[in-house]
């Protein structure tokens, strides 16, 4: 029980600290209007894919109505036991950086295990048959070169799960944007 609630108080912090906000008719949007009134805080969901070791990985940015599915996603995940991440040459899996007025997440996602680093504290999850690994590289598959998107996309066991995944990825295929 305790477990649980202390799982959930996490994904509460995450949320409040890191997630954006979901698009708001005028009225709801006074409501998230900072101090002076002028502005809503906004978030930024930035996926890089950690592939390279001498050249810069390939970065997008998240259309905000896929960032909130990301957090989502990330809130509904197990917890797990801390694992050291690899930093192997090649594919390495992602880093999503969450970035809003208040502070920055910084997520590792690789081979099943999920690192979520907030306030100099490192928490693990297990990404269990990579699920949120695949969405997220579903995610990059318009900004990616094709060899690119093939060749991590080897890297994944074959299963049932890919093709949920890519089905369950909303518009940010369409919509997301590279960084230069």
């Amino acid at each position: 029980m305790g477990s649980l609630l202390s799982t959930w108080i996490l994904a509460a912090l995450i949320l409040s600290a890191c997630s954006p906000l979901p698009a708001l008719s005028k009225q709801a949007t006074d409501m998230y209007a900072t101090a002076d009134g002028d502005s809503i805080i906004s978030t930024r969901v930035e996926v890089e894919l950690d592939i390279f070791s001498g050249n810069p990985n390939p970065v997008w940015i998240m259309p905000e109505a896929d960032g909130v599915l990301f957090l989502k996603k990330l809130t509904m995940l197990p917890k797990a036991s801390a694992i050291e991440l690899s930093d192997n040459l090649g594919y390495r899996g992602f880093i999503v950086k969450v970035i809003n007025e208040t502070g920055e997440c910084l997520v590792r996602i690789q081979n099943g295990t999920v690192q979520l680093s907030l306030n100099d504290s490192n928490v693990y999850y297990s990404d269990q048959n990579r699920n949120l690994e695949r969405w997220l590289l579903n995610s990059g598959k318009p900004i990616l070169r094709s060899d690119l998107y093939d060749m991590v996309e080897r890297d994944f066991p074959k299963s049932s799960t890919t093709q949920s995944c890519q089905l369950s990825t909303s518009s940010q295929s369409k919509t997301a944007k590279p960084i230069a």
